[in-house]
């Protein structure tokens, strides 16, 4: 299982799973505002995790010490884990886009369970440390936060000036940017 999810949330896996999530809101919704926000706040914070990474330059784990070697000597830094931030940007843009439905609840659970499982999959394949994983949670959230926040009121800006009219709020969980 720790491999699966390791290649699910992998940066070439994760680059289709986006589009194809993008194009399903954009099909489903027909809103070229939500899917564009969905990219948004999954990319953006997703890439800054990359930039945190280069800035702390933290060293991965001794991976020949561990009882078990399921992976090759993994190449790169440690903190923050890419994997554990790109699933949990990926699920909370899954679960902003489905905020208000009736299975919203579900999508929450289903997400946070994913995210702790991708976090404890790090970790037991001695790439991450604990706290790699942990922070990587703690920032994700803030950072999709930030950047959902920042897309509403510049999506609702953009939409406020091409037609004269006021976008109005967010409701049944699909974004009213057009």
């Amino acid at each position: 299982m720790a491999l699966g999810i390791d290649w699910l949330f992998s940066p070439a896996v994760g680059v289709v799973l986006v589009l194809l999530a993008a194009g399903s809101v954009l099909l489903l919704t027909r809103r070229p505002g939500a899917a564009i926000r969905f990219v948004l706040v999954v990319m953006i914070p997703t890439l800054g995790a990359d930039v945190i990474k280069l800035l702390v330059q933290r060293a991965r784990p001794d991976i020949p010490s561990l009882p078990h070697i399921l992976l090759f000597e993994p190449g790169g830094l440690s903190f923050p884990s890419g994997h554990t931030s790109f699933a949990a940007c990926f699920l909370l843009g899954v679960v902003l886009v489905t905020a208000g439905h009736r299975w919203h609840p579900f999508v929450i659970g289903t997400a946070a369970v994913v995210v702790l499982a991708t976090a404890t999959a790090r970790v037991y394949l001695g790439v991450h440390y604990p706290s790699d994983v942990v922070a990587s949670i703690v920032y994700s959230l803030a950072a999709v936060a930030l950047v959902n926040a920042a897309s509403v009121l510049l999506l609702a800006h953009w939409s406020e000036r091409r037609s004269g009219l006021h976008a109005g709020p967010v409701h049944g969980g699909v974004w009213n940017a057009r």
